[in-house]
């Protein structure tokens, strides 16, 4: 699925006609990885395939990909067979075209937060390019992980039932929400309180301006809370630049239900200026998010930052 708008889907049939050989290179592999750790020579496994579209370490000098060639894909090329499944596509089209009414939006965190670009999105098919920054996704998966060890550690998981039953909180279904919670353990609810968490990345440099989570982290968390009538929750942030270090902010919101009135306020004037297409009807988008004056949707929006 493409990961712009409209977000064509596409289906392709995978066959393998030579598993022997894939084994084989997987092996292959294996061995050169562990001969790489044993002498600390990463040039031994070659220049990654994804090099030159996202790697982290360019320019870092960790390691010689530059000085070195690609990996060799021809084994893969000539052990399976790739092609579009014509068929299969109009199948999945076809039934996600069913499942939708198109006269009932969903809103997603971001797209009430920033209404103008949900706006843009929905009614023009305008949207900045989103970049994935696969160095970001990595450090939020280790956190994810860690997060998740100390679930099974200190029984902070949540069972099926409380899961239902904080499903059964949610003040409106059209509001898409990330299902991250733990059960934290404070004198006086030997129970566990069921509180919301969210997992950021942030690449500060200097420790003392990692002494407060950023404001779309707490806007964000905000919003999460008001949608479930909650009042506090938490915001785990990790810091490559400063030693991969680790901080959880619990913040407590002084009314869930003012925050709410917000949310829906904000819904309800998306939904009015998608009928009448009036963008500039929408609040402008945080100054916070505005790309440090680069946002491509800046002349559409009209908007002044100055």
């Amino acid at each position: 699925m493409k990961n712009v708008y409209p977000y064509k889907l596409s289906a392709f049939e995978v066959e393998i006609k030579n598993l022997k050989d894939i084994q084989e290179l997987l092996k292959l592999r294996i061995a050169l990885f562990k001969n790489a750790i044993e002498k600390g020579d990463v040039s031994l496994l070659g220049k990654c395939r994804y090099y030159n579209i996202g790697c982290r370490f360019v320019g870092s000098n960790v390691c010689s990909c530059q000085n070195l060639c690609s990996l060799d894909t021809s084994i893969l090329e000539k052990s399976v067979t790739l092609k579009f499944d014509q068929d299969f596509t109009t199948t999945l089209e076809s039934i996600r075209g069913n499942e939708i009414d198109e006269s009932i939006n969903c809103y997603s965190i971001n797209d009430i937060l920033l209404p103008r670009k949900y706006h843009m999105r929905i009614t023009r098919g305008i949207e900045p390019l989103y970049q994935l920054d696969p160095r970001k996704e990595e450090y939020k998966t280790c956190l994810g992980d860690t997060i998740n060890s100390f679930k099974n550690k200190f029984g902070a998981d949540l069972t099926k039932q409380e899961s239902e039953n904080v499903k059964s909180w949610k003040k409106n279904p059209r509001i898409k929400i990330g299902h991250r919670w733990l059960k934290i353990n404070k004198s006086g609810s030997p129970d566990g309180i069921l509180t919301p968490y969210i997992l950021k990345v942030c690449d500060i440099r200097f420790a003392r301006n990692a002494r407060t989570p950023s404001d779309y982290s707490m806007a964000e968390l905000g919003l999460i809370c008001s949608v479930y009538g909650v009042d506090n929750g938490l915001i785990c942030t990790v810091y490559p630049k400063l030693n991969n270090h680790v901080q959880v902010f619990e913040i407590r919101y002084k009314s869930h239900n003012a925050i709410y009135e917000i949310v829906k306020d904000v819904i309800s004037r998306m939904e009015e200026a998608q009928k009448n297409d009036d963008l500039l009807s929408l609040p402008n988008c945080p100054k916070y998010m505005n790309d440090d004056g680069q946002c491509p949707l800046i002349n559409e929006c009209k908007c002044d930052y100055e």
